[in-house]
């Protein structure tokens, strides 16, 4: 059995949206509802928790030590470590924050944003997934339930995509050069899972790996015929999302969540809402920071 350790003891509500500074050896990651950033430096096993002004969806390492992009509620920020500044880079025209929040978001190799949004209380299909270039929000799928993991094949030919209230994972070819996506197609259908498909990252190997909200697991499925792999348990119900990081990139960081669970159902998962780390017996590839 593959063994899950601890990472960071957090208890997050909603801990999401991992990424790995390989530069600078440091992880991050977002408790959404509580308006939280968490940054994890594997040297020194410190961790510091910032506190920002509004929801926030998803962090991402710049070029800049120090800097990194957050999507709040309203669009993306600059946050700057040294004296908490936070710089609007820009939002989509015509969102409403108070209907709509920003969820997950990576950028591609070109260091171009990629994130979409979620109604607050995800009833709605009518949400939105965009690319973000020199801060013009591009909107590139519409009718979307609750956006979600993402992430690219390691030649950079193919995007993958959750919408997690459909219980699906897209697959799409991916032109690099343009951020142009096509040929949209199901590849994985999530719905006899048991669980929704939330947060992802994609192995050295093009395979998919996926966090299952109300499964205690990540799967990992293959990018090219969409079959199960194999699966990893962990102490937690809502299993939120992976990333690769270390500087070989052979440890898998994983995210949870304690949103909307009982006593009981934490009991029977008491890691809910903490950092994990496992060694999947894969590698994964660098996390893609944003240009500056």
């Amino acid at each position: 059995m593959t063994e899950v350790q601890t990472l960071v003891e957090c208890h997050n509500r909603l801990g999401e949206g991992p990424s790995y500074d390989d530069v600078n050896d440091l992880l991050y990651w977002v408790n959404i509802f509580e308006k939280e950033i968490f940054r994890y430096d594997f040297a020194t096993g410190e961790v510091e928790k910032r506190t920002l002004p509004k929801y926030v969806g998803y962090i991402v390492p710049t070029e800049k030590k120090g800097v990194v992009l957050v999507g709040l509620q309203d669009g993306a920020y600059l946050y700057d470590y040294s004296d908490a500044t936070l710089t609007f880079v820009g939002g989509p025209v015509g969102h409403d924050p108070l209907t709509y929040r920003f969820n997950d978001g990576k950028c591609d190799a070109k260091g171009r944003i990629w994130a979409g949004t979620a109604s607050w209380f995800e009833e709605r299909f009518d949400a939105s997934f965009y690319r973000v270039e020199n801060g013009r929000f591009t909107p590139m799928l519409s009718g979307v339930n609750v956006s979600n993991g993402l992430g690219w094949s390691p030649d950079n030919k193919h995007l993958f995509y959750i919408d997690s209230g459909k219980y699906a994972v897209y697959k799409f070819d991916f032109d690099l050069d343009s951020g142009e996506i096509s040929n949209k197609r199901v590849l994985i259908d999530f719905k006899d899972q048991h669980a929704n498909p939330d947060g992802m990252t994609v192995d050295a190997d093009g395979n998919l790996w996926i966090a299952n909200w109300g499964g205690f697991k990540v799967s990992q499925w293959d990018g090219e015929t969409g079959e199960k792999m194999r699966e990893i348990m962990f102490p937690a119900k809502r299993v939120t999302c992976p990333v690769f990081a270390g500087k070989d990139y052979s440890k898998m960081i994983v995210t949870t969540a304690s949103h909307g669970l009982s006593d009981e159902e934490i009991a029977e998962g008491p890691g809910a809402g903490n950092v994990f780390i496992v060694d999947a017996g894969v590698k994964g590839f660098k996390t893609n920071f944003y240009a500056l």
